[in-house]
């Protein structure tokens, strides 16, 4: 551990040169790409922790090297970034976040363009995330912070009419960092740059916790900034979530980091949550404490994912493994100001592998968690029953990423870094603790999708949360990288 973190240090320190002296990140020799070794699936990380839970699978890369490439983002008409002049690159024409989203829309009813048929995958149009980037990032950097950087983003239906995929506030330890956001707007088909209007400073290059107010928030704190209101940019891992209007979300909504991981270049935490308004563009606190307040015996972790209940109106923050604690922690967003709360407990479970991926079922009232090995389900009716390893047939993908609910037939799918398989959870149509949850997968015809890219395979990242569903449209949506376009399934 001594000997990468002097890597890690002597990265930073190398980059911190290279920013100082203006030079081009791309001139930075390449970059290890980190070990690749899996974390602890049991260890955690305070507050005030230095480095990453266990040993962590991002290796500090640092800005990443793009190979020299004269890729050019084209015109990028927001009004928070420059445009690069002499581009070479267009593909299609970036959206201004500032503009109506009404621009362009037609007018028979549809959004302007074509659907999968059942079994089917389409690509949508030809924008894509590259087509948006700011001067202030290479073409490595912005596909490293957007979509290398340990964590996705998320869907918001509330951006318009047909909703957006927004990622915001990306990077975290050594990596590219961007407070601003990035939308795909399915209403019109393209990508939008949210550049952040609190006043922090437009850069890739790392924060460090010198630059913020400290722990526990570690807030940025720098000159322009507004103060005590900007979290250093997280991996975002499964931590990043949609906040409706009806919650307090604003116009468009929000997206909230429930909790806030691996940050800055020295890898610290905070358990404070924090609100991007996706109408005004800017940050703030979002709850009144911390998790660490209420929580024991476990506070953010590396992996650690975060759900949505609706039915509750709740954000619960689950540890990367199930089995290590005795209780979760709430935010009920009912609250003006959301307050840290704490579950009712239950005993230890067995030892299981870590539960690094999560999500809401909704109409049978689960918190469901998956492992490598196992399915484990929390009944949001009866938590102090603890957790429950479910029966399960079939094979369970080897990717933990997050399941999504198909309305149409009440399954839940998701899809894997690689390859065009898709994989589907059918829940029992007896009793959800102890009727037999069904894997199975389906291979959609059409459109490939793409892998996501070989850099974040190479050092251990996912897409987390890349593939989801879009309620206007009825269909899934994958987004491999930057340079990617949109591309939509639907089952058969």
């Amino acid at each position: 551990m001594s000997n990468r973190l002097g890597v890690i240090k002597g990265s930073v320190l190398s980059l911190s040169l290279v920013v100082l002296a203006g030079c081009d990140p791309d001139s930075l020799p390449p970059s290890d790409g980190g070990s690749g070794s899996a974390a602890d699936a049991g260890s955690t990380v305070d507050a005030g922790s230095p480095v990453d839970a266990g040993s962590s699978i991002d290796a500090g890369p640092g800005l990443p090297n793009d190979g020299g490439s004269a890729l050019d983002a084209g015109s990028v008409r927001d009004s928070g970034a420059a445009a690069d002049s002499g581009s070479s690159f267009d593909a299609g024409a970036p959206v201004d976040a500032g503009a109506s989203f009404d621009a362009g829309r037609p007018t028979d009813g549809g959004f302007g363009y074509a659907l999968p048929a059942p079994g089917t995958s389409l690509v949508l149009g030809s924008s894509i995330a590259q087509s948006i980037r700011p001067s202030s990032h290479t073409e490595g950097a912005w596909q490293y912070s957007l979509f290398d950087s340990y964590g996705g983003g998320v869907f918001v239906p509330s951006f318009s009419e047909a909703g957006a995929y927004v990622l915001a506030g990306t990077g975290g330890h050594n990596s590219p960092e961007f407070t601003g956001a990035a939308a795909f707007d399915f209403t019109i088909g393209a990508w939008a740059l949210l550049s952040d209007a609190s006043g922090s400073p437009a850069r890739s290059a790392p924060f460090h916790v010198s630059e913020t107010n400290g722990s526990p928030e570690y807030e940025l704190a720098l000159s322009g900034t507004t103060p005590n209101a900007v979290p250093s940019p997280p991996h975002p891992y499964m931590n990043l979530l949609a906040l409706p209007p009806s919650l307090g979300g604003g116009p468009k909504g929000s997206v909230v980091y429930v909790v806030q991981g691996a940050q800055c270049s020295e890898s610290v935490a905070s358990n404070r949550s924090h609100r991007f308004d996706l109408d005004t563009r800017t940050w703030s606190r979002f709850s009144s404490n911390s998790l660490s307040s209420v929580v024991t015996g476990h506070a953010v972790a590396f992996e650690s994912p975060s759900v949505f209940d609706p039915t509750a109106k709740r954000f619960w923050q689950l540890p990367n493994a199930i089995h290590d604690t005795t209780h979760i922690g709430y935010l009920d967003l009912t609250q003006t100001t959301p307050e840290w709360q704490v579950s009712a407990s239950w005993s230890f479970p067995p030892t299981w592998e870590g539960t690094n991926s999560a999500w809401v079922d909704d109409a049978r009232r689960l918190i469901l968690l998956q492992s490598s090995q196992r399915l484990i389900a929390l009944d949001l009716t009866n938590l102090s029953s603890g957790p429950h390893e479910l029966t399960i047939a079939g094979a369970l993908p080897t990717a933990l990423n997050r399941w999504v609910l198909y309305p149409a037939d009440g399954s839940f799918y998701s899809k894997g870094n690689t390859g065009n398989v898709i994989n589907r959870l059918t829940p029992p149509a007896s009793s959800p603790l102890t009727g037999t949850w069904t894997y199975s997968t389906f291979t959609p015809v059409g459109a490939t999708l793409e892998d996501i890219s070989v850099g974040g395979q190479t050092s251990g990242a996912r897409h987390y949360t890349r593939f989801f569903y879009v309620p206007a449209i009825g269909c899934f949506a994958w987004i491999a990288s930057s340079t990617s376009p949109v591309v939509l399934i639907k089952p058969p």
